[in-house]
Parts: structure tokens; sequence; C-alpha cells
């Protein structure tokens, strides 16, 4: 019983921390970085922003990634590698637009709402 409790202060604070980021649209998403999963499924965004850019954390708290757009259907991808750690600005490289993802060959970053 103290284990559900503790996991579900630990929900709480992860979509508290979403929330303070702006991340708090439901959507799908997936993550995929050097041919691993990272994030596959309902993950939290905050929208998609002018030429395509935006941000998702998984539902638990635990990565988050962000695309700025640089040129048309250019952009640079950051991730934050270390689970749970504060802001993702680890640099993934550049990536292009290739349908609704962004993709390079280290990285896939979609997100659909």
């Amino acid at each position: 019983m103290f284990r559900a409790a503790f996991i579900g202060v630990g929900l709480l604070w992860a979509g508290a921390a979403a929330a303070e980021d702006g991340l708090t649209k439901p959507a799908e998403c997936i993550l995929i970085v050097k041919g691993a999963d990272i994030i596959r499924g309902a993950c939290l965004t905050d929208g998609i922003g002018a030429g395509g850019a935006f941000a998702i954390a998984s539902t638990d708290g635990k990565y988050a990634a962000q695309v700025r757009v640089k040129a048309p259907g250019v952009g640079e991808a950051f991730w934050n590698d270390t689970p749970f750690a504060d802001t993702s600005d680890v640099s993934l490289g550049a990536v292009v637009l290739i349908g609704a993802c962004w993709a390079s060959d280290k990285a896939k970053l979609c997100v659909t709402q």
C-alpha cells in the first residue's frame, strides 16, 4: 500500500513539472534515440508551433524532447538524456521534417494531437 501511494505522488510530481513547462496537452508521441524507443504512445505536449516546432514529455516525466525550427523543414532536436532531468538540452543534432515526424540518422520525434 505504501508503494502505491509513493507511485501516485511521483506521478503527481511529474505531471506538475510538465504542467509548469507548458506541456499540458495530451497527445501521442514517438521519441526514438539511436534505435531505442524512449517514448511511444501517450505523452504531453505544448502543441505544434510555427513550422512544426514542439516539445514533448513522457506522461511519467522521465523523458522530454523538443524540436526547434531553424528553417522550413529543418530543425534541431534536443532531449534530456538523463531520466527525470530538469531540461531537455542535450542536442540530438539536425533533423528534417519527413511527413509528420522530424528525423535524422540519430533520432525520430513525432507528435499527433
